[in-house]
């Protein structure tokens, strides 16, 4: 499973008419305010599954973007102290940069992300394959 984020509305209302079953997540920036409760408002008139916070400005935002019954995300922690900073508020989704697990659950996690990377590999390759001109 994959999830689609974007900052554009237009992007993330047509992807989920598109494929309404892959969860999709609008990218919400700035300072908190008229946009948040805008975006809030457009993911919920437009089926979306949540909220990707370019900053979290804190707990009640998060819970507030909750009770509303959007899933947060929060973009983008790529190390322990700032994931863990974000998992405190209530945010339990991260998009990161890095594929190095921020906190390893022994075997399994690694298992996953080496399946992943190998997803990624095989993806790409095939990808080359249809456009090469042999």
């Amino acid at each position: 499973m994959f999830i689609i984020i974007s900052f554009d509305r237009e992007i993330c209302a047509s992807i989920k008419k598109l494929m309404p079953e892959t969860p999709v997540y609008i990218i919400i920036g700035g300072a908190p305010g008229e946009e948040f409760s805008q975006t809030v408002q457009f993911a919920l008139d437009n089926g979306l599954d949540g909220v990707d916070f370019a900053f979290v400005w804190g707990r009640e935002w998060v819970r507030l973007t909750q009770k509303s019954g959007l899933k947060t995300m929060v973009w983008i922690a790529d190390d322990v102290k700032t994931a863990e900073k974000y998992f405190r508020m209530g945010v339990r989704d991260i998009t990161t940069n890095s594929l190095t697990p921020v906190k390893p659950e022994g075997n399994l996690f690694q298992n996953a992300v080496r399946a992943f990377r190998d997803f990624l590999y095989n993806t790409m390759m095939s990808i080359g394959n249809l456009f090469s001109f042999a």
